[in-house]
């Protein structure tokens, strides 16, 4: 039997694994009686769980297809980002991820929106959770992408983009929509592993099978593309302005609603002290590998097309490695699509039910819908986002990295400024909040989408919008009504009570309710 059809069996025997360990997660006293069930399996995950879904949820098929691509276009001056970007992302959560996840569990929030509401109105939530759902159907689209290009690239086209995409996809939603949230922090803890494992093993072997060791590769490409390891590249890509483009994605990133929800998930503060800690490590081992694999390629596969070097890793795992390896490294790229597409589905489902029909259609009409019905709904609308983002995956439009810097991040950050304004700034009210972002959201759409007015001064989107947003955000705040004393003294006061003085912790929180 040839190669690509034992990768192939090994992936479908790997998506069989992953479904079984959905069934096994609702098993029992386990089984799903309501949202916080569902959607955040009952707040109770510790340090292992919290940090595989906070890893695999931030490091998807991006990082296996997507990176090893950017780094076969632009060289080491990837490397430098993603790292720095990740320490940037550390340094920029810890300060508020403490606060969100105490408010969390104090007041039982399930979505960002709880929180918007919370801290500003009901406006803010409606607004704030589409304003997501819209955002984050792409990101759903690049994981099902990641599934096709998959299946097409290590069988040369042998198994087609579509039915690839399909299978993988319909796989995660049957997991998905029996288990909730506790089959996603099951299957991303055996995912985390196995993405690990997957670039490391097959960085290192690939530089050591054809060059002899990672410095051989090195002084390989020293003679025939130098330019690949320099700054800012041959093509002048990574300067200044674009390292400070990601540099702000990286507030995008962080209220990515599959993200932010994990700081609700977790039983104790040890456990999400554990994910933030561990992510800058396990960044640093996976993008290490990643780059090997791009660098490897520029020598291996030369003159490859922006769309076909998202491919690399594949086109090596099917002519370059011996099968064990090529499995390995398959296996780790189909666990980096799954581990995060889950979560999104997750998400996104939650901000449906809770934000738009629980908390604004049935508030609405005077509607208080049954606990059973609402997670039935939550497990049918997943389905409903496998067929929306089948779709914009089969119109393959970008590059995986190109999909998320052009839409996902610059549109996400108009959330980050409410969100943060709100945990510390007790002038921020909802007149601010509300039209600082939807206006940071139409000048990022102008200027990304509207020929006339695409990156005035040569600017990305993402700093236009983040200026406008801030601009309206403070001005409307200080020029309308200050929020009541009660939501300053709930929503601010009170968290930086427990903050600065520690005198209670989750568990605490949790038995008081």
């Amino acid at each position: 039997m040839e190669n690509w059809l034992w990768i192939t069996l090994m992936i479908v025997i790997y998506a069989f694994a992953m479904m079984g360990i959905g069934f096994i997660a609702e098993k029992g006293d386990k089984k799903s009686k309501n949202l916080n069930d569902y959607y955040l399996g009952g707040r109770s995950m510790g340090p292992i769980l919290a940090i595989g879904a906070f890893m695999t949820t931030m490091l998807s098929s991006f990082a296996l297809l997507g990176m090893p691509g950017y780094f076969y276009r632009y060289g080491v001056g990837s490397w430098f980002l993603i790292i720095s970007n990740s320490m940037v992302m550390f340094l920029l959560y810890y300060p508020f991820v403490f606060r969100t996840s105490y408010l969390g569990h104090k007041h039982g929030f399930i979505t960002l929106g709880d929180f918007m509401e919370a801290r500003y109105d009901k406006r803010m939530r409606t607004a704030s959770s589409i304003s997501m759902i819209i955002v984050s159907v792409p990101y759903v689209a690049i994981q099902i992408q990641g599934f096709g290009n998959i299946f097409e690239g290590i069988t040369h086209g042998k198994v087609p983009f579509e039915l690839g995409a399909l299978f993988l996809s319909i796989i995660l939603t049957i997991y998905i929509f029996q288990g909730g949230y506790r089959a996603v922090a099951l299957t991303d803890a055996v995912q985390g592993l196995l993405m690990v494992f997957a670039l490391l093993i097959g960085g290192v072997y690939i530089a050591n099978y054809y060059w002899g060791g990672i410095p051989g590769l090195f002084k390989e490409l020293a003679v025939n593309n130098a330019d690949r390891l320099t700054l800012p590249g041959g093509s002048g890509y990574w300067n200044m302005s674009q390292w400070a483009n990601w540099m702000v994605f990286t507030s995008g990133i962080a209220v990515t609603p599959q993200i932010f929800q994990k700081f609700y998930t977790t039983r104790d503060e040890t456990a999400l002290r554990a994910s933030l800690y561990a992510h800058p490590i396990l960044t640093l081992i996976i993008y290490t590998g990643a780059m090997l694999i791009g660098l490897a390629g520029i020598l291996l596969f030369p003159n490859l097309s922006a769309l076909e070097s998202d491919n690399i890793t594949l086109l090596i795992v099917a002519d370059h490695l011996p099968l064990a390896i090529g499995m390995i490294i398959t296996v780790g790229i189909v666990a980096a699509a799954m581990s995060t597409a889950d979560s999104q589905y997750l998400t996104i489902s939650s901000l449906f039910v809770r934000d738009v029909y629980e908390k604004t259609i049935c508030e609405k009409k005077g509607v208080k819908p049954e606990m059973d019905f609402l997670v039935k709904l939550g497990r049918w609308f997943c389905v409903v986002l496998l067929i929306v983002g089948f779709i914009i995956a089969y119109l393959r439009l970008d590059t995986l990295v190109g999909m998320l810097t052009n839409t996902v991040y610059p549109l996400g950050a108009q959330i980050f400024i409410p969100m943060v304004g709100g945990l510390y700034w007790k002038r921020a009210n909802s007149d601010g909040a509300l039209t600082g972002m939807l206006g940071g959201l139409i000048v990022v759409i102008l200027t990304l989408f509207v020929p006339p007015f695409k990156s005035p001064l040569g600017i990305h989107a993402i700093w236009w919008g983040m200026l406008v947003n801030i601009i309206l955000f403070v001005t409307v705040s200080l020029s309308t009504e200050k929020p009541s004393d009660e939501v300053i003294e709930t929503m601010i006061d009170d968290v930086n009570n427990y903050v600065y003085n520690k005198n209670k912790n989750f568990k605490q929180i949790l038995q008081e309710k």
